[in-house]
């Protein structure tokens, strides 16, 4: 290309540059209107937020380490029971289930007081974010209320269903379940207008967790423990009726010299031995199910509770007002620009 030529494409792109320039500058009083007008627009969604009262709660989940009993966990594991030392908790599967609707729903139909009403936490939470207005399209919600004759009903398990989304989707989700993986604590957030809703939620969720988890992880450890406890009450019952049976036999046969007149004695007292033997078996096992079964239960340590008084969180008014303000003008600075490209390119 000719050096004559770049130079006059540099000069003609930089009067251009001036013109678009000139061209802002000349609606520089707009621009600060527009500035303004931003500024006001976002300092006022800020506060139109309402203040949230974030409550936070740790806990962690004891780790098992029980390297010493191998040699029961096996021989527990011809029961169906599993060695607690061969596995670790999964952290996600804890965020996860606090997340979930089965542990949601039991926290909305948990009763409890807010500003001296007693209700089901599921209506305070609807109340307190004013959530009908939002669920005016649906007739099955529109004046929805859980109750206890409506616990199964269609609307219950669709209000319960968008009180979830509402609790743990978005970017200002209410509810935040978080792991630390170098400390391994867990920490359950819940930030709502309400101070005491936020703090009694949190506990709620923790403790509905806590149970739920618990009651899952030892489910096939206690129904072999419950089959244990019936099996030598079973034997119990089967060898004090034969023990009963052989002391009747010799109340009855005595003075009776013959062997046969004793047989009825005999088979009694060795089905009661043979009994015993299967007792004192299954006894031993009872025990060392019920010992492993202790130690496999994943302990949940709660570290804090959230107290009140809660510090308040604001939503930020400076902050909003600035970022009004420049994205107000950034638009009005593309219009002006986009005006006058178009003025050019038609003149």
């Amino acid at each position: 290309m000719n050096p004559s030529s770049e130079q006059v494409s540099l000069k003609s792109f930089l009067l251009s540059l001036g013109a678009y320039v000139q061209e802002l500058r000349r609606h520089w009083l707009l621009l600060c209107f527009l500035f303004l007008a931003g500024a006001a627009l976002g300092f006022a969604y800020a506060a139109w937020q309402k203040v949230g009262y974030p409550a936070e709660l740790s806990f962690m989940v004891r780790e098992q380490n029980n390297g010493n009993l191998a040699g029961l966990g096996s021989v527990l594991g011809q029961l169906g029971m599993l060695n607690p030392g061969s596995s670790q908790e999964n952290p996600f599967k804890v965020m996860e289930l606090a997340r979930s609707r089965s542990i949601l729903q039991g926290v909305f139909l948990q009763k409890g007081k807010l500003n001296g009403q007693s209700d089901f936490w599921g209506n305070h939470l609807i109340r307190t974010y004013d959530l009908p207005k939002k669920w005016g399209d649906d007739p099955l919600l529109a004046q929805f209320s859980f109750q206890p004759q409506n616990a199964n009903s269609p609307a219950s398990n669709k209000a319960v269903q968008k009180l979830c989304r509402f609790l743990t989707l978005g970017p200002n989700a209410p509810l935040r379940v978080s792991h630390d993986k170098k400390s391994g604590i867990f920490r359950i957030q819940v930030n709502t207008p309400a101070e005491d809703l936020s703090i009694n939620l949190a506990n709620l969720l923790y403790a509905s967790l806590s149970e739920f988890y618990i009651r899952q992880s030892v489910s096939q450890s206690q129904q072999t423990v419950e089959n244990l406890q019936a099996r030598a009450d079973s034997l119990r019952t089967q060898m004090s009726g034969r023990e009963r049976t052989a002391a009747r036999s010799q109340d009855r046969k005595l003075g009776l010299l013959t062997q046969e007149d004793r047989l009825p004695q005999l088979r009694a007292s060795r089905d009661a031995s043979m009994l015993g033997l299967m007792y004192a078996e299954v006894l031993k096992n009872l025990e060392a199910a019920t010992f492993m079964l202790k130690n496999a239960t994943p302990v949940f340590v709660e570290i804090d509770r959230p107290i009140a008084p809660l510090e308040p969180l604001e939503s930020g008014k400076f902050k909003w007002a600035i970022l009004g303000g420049i994205a107000a003008a950034f638009v009005g600075k593309l219009v002006l620009l986009l005006r006058k490209f178009l003025r050019d390119a038609l003149a």
